[in-house]
């Protein structure tokens, strides 16, 4: 049998990424008969066209999961990271969506941006290791159960 390679590319070609995400995208629906999955992303720009931030993530499952979250320095305090938020909770929920995880890599911001969101985290819910990231699983505050 065939041992096959191991090859570290650290800047894949769009297609390899897109090979990835679609095959595991389509071993998970396989596997637990959820189909409905969608991309995510939702951005800023300002009135010259020029990109100011951005949102990805995916849904699927019946929850958004956003992997990626970017406002530019020159706009960041002003909102606009909670704005991109809401935008991709409204999208989540008219897709039925039961709860939403945010990854984030700067531990010390996220607390203050996720308070007023119109979700309710705690220590059960939240995992941080500060080094690596951290992810933050929230649900809308009529939902959760303290």
């Amino acid at each position: 049998m065939e041992k096959p390679e191991i090859v570290f590319e650290p800047l894949p070609a769009d297609s390899t990424s897109r090979f990835v995400i679609d095959s595991l995208a389509a071993y998970n629906i396989a596997a637990t008969g959820q189909e409905s999955w969608y991309p995510v992303g939702v951005f800023l720009r300002n009135e010259r066209a020029e990109w100011l931030g951005g949102l990805l993530g995916n849904i699927w499952g019946g929850w958004l999961h956003v992997t990626h979250l970017w406002v530019a320095a020159a706009k960041r305090r002003h909102g606009h990271g909670t704005r991109l938020l809401h935008a991709a909770e409204r999208y989540a929920i008219e897709r039925g969506c039961r709860g939403a995880t945010l990854e984030t890599h700067t531990a010390t911001r996220r607390v203050r941006s996720t308070k007023n969101l119109g979700t309710k985290c705690s220590p059960r819910s939240r995992t941080t290791r500060p080094a690596i990231g951290s992810s933050i699983f929230a649900r809308p505050n009529s939902t959760v159960d303290e």
